[in-house]
């Protein structure tokens, strides 16, 4: 597996991960998910998307592409 895109909040990892299964790639989304004064430490090392090495230019690809109008 490699990290295609590290983000500092978890919605902005499990949004990119809906985008990613929208276009049939698995993703994991790697973070600490602690609660409290531990979730900085999330913050520190943000949440990781990964995907298999196979995958990896496609969903940068995906995750790069401007929103589509209308939406």
């Amino acid at each position: 597996m490699v990290t295609v895109r590290t983000y500092f909040d978890q919605m902005s990892a499990d949004f990119a991960q809906a985008l990613l299964r929208a276009e049939g790639i698995e993703s994991v989304v790697m973070g600490d998910g602690a609660s409290g004064w531990q979730s900085m430490i999330s913050w520190v090392n943000g949440f990781k998307v990964c995907v298999a090495d196979s995958d990896a230019e496609l969903a940068a690809q995906i995750l790069d592409a401007p929103p589509a109008e209308g939406s």
